[in-house]
């Protein structure tokens, strides 16, 4: 006599149960980003900046204007990525000094 069972479901669970263990490898500690993807990243945050900006004149915009283009962004996580600081400073003509004290009063920090 032969009985034939469909172990499919149990070893799905038991592949379930060990990705929850520790060493497993999903659990293991992130891949390393490649310097072309942090590049690619960059590209993609400072072409963000340059839509949000726009052709906006800097020059001419309120300080409260210029606070809330940096509300918006702070919003979106643009800060997080290092260098966006420089470069919307660079593109609103302000020094990353007063970016970096626009992004904490938007903050509520002041």
């Amino acid at each position: 006599m032969c009985i034939n069972i469909d172990t499919t479901k149990i070893s799905q669970q038991i592949e379930w149960l060990q990705s929850l263990m520790p060493g497993s490898e999903e659990n293991a500690a992130p891949a390393e980003v490649s310097q072309e993807e942090l590049t690619h990243v960059s590209e993609i945050v400072t072409d963000l900046i340059d839509k949000i900006i726009g052709n906006k004149d800097m020059a001419r915009l309120r300080r409260e204007e210029k606070l809330e283009l940096i509300r918006f962004m702070d919003q979106r996580g643009i800060f997080l990525l290092k260098g966006a600081v420089d470069h919307v400073g660079s593109r609103m003509g302000i020094s990353r000094v007063t970016v970096y004290s626009y992004i904490d009063e938007v903050r509520g920090k002041k």
